[in-house]
């Protein structure tokens, strides 16, 4: 469950853009077309004012929230490149000054 939390992470956030940008889009073509037929000019215009600000935020909070997962991914790479650095230095290395092999 815990395994490649970092990929996890990223796949939620794209879900999230995906379903944000669907739903507020539903959302504000429905409230349009509601408002529109009962001659509402001002809740047709907010509606489309929270739309837009509703897809710019569902945007970024993706963005924020791949961002951490990419920031675990690349977190993971560093620490096993740390340990394979660890792991080449604690192998003792059998060869004198000039390359020769003892």
């Amino acid at each position: 469950m815990f395994e490649y939390i970092g990929r996890k992470i990223k796949v939620l956030a794209k879900v999230m853009f995906w379903l944000g940008i669907i739903g507020w889009s539903l959302y504000g073509v429905i409230a349009i077309i509601v408002y529109a037929s009962e001659s509402d000019a001002t809740n047709a215009v907010a509606s489309l004012i929270i739309m837009l600000i509703a897809l710019i935020a569902s945007t970024v909070s993706s963005w924020l929230v791949y961002g951490l997962g990419q920031v675990i991914d690349n977190s993971d790479k560093l620490v096993s490149l740390k340990q394979e650095e660890i792991n080449q230095k604690a192998v003792p290395d059998n060869t004198d000054k000039s390359g020769n092999i003892n």
